[in-house]
């Protein structure tokens, strides 16, 4: 699981394809504040409690929980172990790595979603025709380790309210 956060979060920090990548405040503290919590509609945490995809009335947010980004330093951390690196250089890649993962979360505008799909523990955000256009075919985000009856109240929430728009 270790190397699944940690690909994920070089993957998001180094650009994603598709939605929109948010650095600056601390995810946990930025995506999910008090004022913004008020108007999430729904939220899935993964089962490692690693991740969350939290849905509003105009996007899907992807971000680390305080616990993931915890996960991904230790997994950098213990990749710099003993490497060449100077000690300097170490703490900077370090110091880098945790403001990354931390400030980190995507956006995806309920607009370029076409569908909130469930597979046995997974959840996929189906992305429209425009966007597969734009991402070169891509048109998946998949989440791992999400509880089935979670996801499910998740994608309805989702369905009812793109019937709404």
């Amino acid at each position: 699981m270790n190397q699944i956060l940690a690909a994920s979060a070089l993957a998001l920090i180094s650009g994603a394809h598709f939605g929109r990548l948010a650095a600056g405040s601390s995810a946990a503290n930025h995506a999910f504040s008090p004022t913004i919590q008020d108007s999430i509609l729904a939220d899935v945490v993964t089962q490692d409690s690693a991740s969350r995809l939290s849905l509003s009335r105009t996007e899907i947010v992807f971000a680390f929980t305080d616990r993931g980004a915890a996960t991904v330093e230790k997994t950098v951390d213990n990749s710099l172990h003993g490497d060449s690196f100077s000690n300097g250089m170490s703490s900077y890649v370090r110091a880098s790595a945790s403001d990354g993962v931390r400030g980190m979360r995507m956006e995806f505008p309920l607009s370029e979603i076409s569908q909130v799909r469930c597979r046995p523990g997974k959840l996929t955000l189906e992305m429209n025709k425009r966007i597969q256009h734009k991402t070169n075919g891509e048109t998946d985000f998949t989440i791992d380790g999400v509880a089935d009856r979670k996801c499910a109240a998740f994608a309805e929430k989702f369905r009812m309210l793109k019937l709404r728009t």
